[in-house]
């Protein structure tokens, strides 16, 4: 979590926590729009980080789609 973030503390970074989409409106694109939305936002008022934090197996569509904008794992 942020406690674990060399980052923390910097005011750089903006820490993102319980997006979750309904199993409902899955695989229809709703994730990628969040998500985009989100990193614009944290643009917009200049931070220079997203994090976030998926649990390993539990959110494997997540986890692709933070990589899809560039995420990586902070350690493995």
């Amino acid at each position: 979590g942020p406690d674990q973030d060399d980052r923390l503390g910097r005011g750089d970074s903006f820490y993102s926590a319980d997006i979750t989409v309904a199993a409902t409106a899955r695989a229809r694109g709703v994730g990628r729009t969040l998500k985009r939305a989100q990193v614009q936002w944290a643009r917009d008022h200049l931070y220079a980080f997203v994090s976030g934090r998926n649990r390993v197996g539990a959110t494997d569509a997540m986890a692709a789609l933070n990589r899809s904008f560039g995420a990586f794992p902070a350690r493995a």
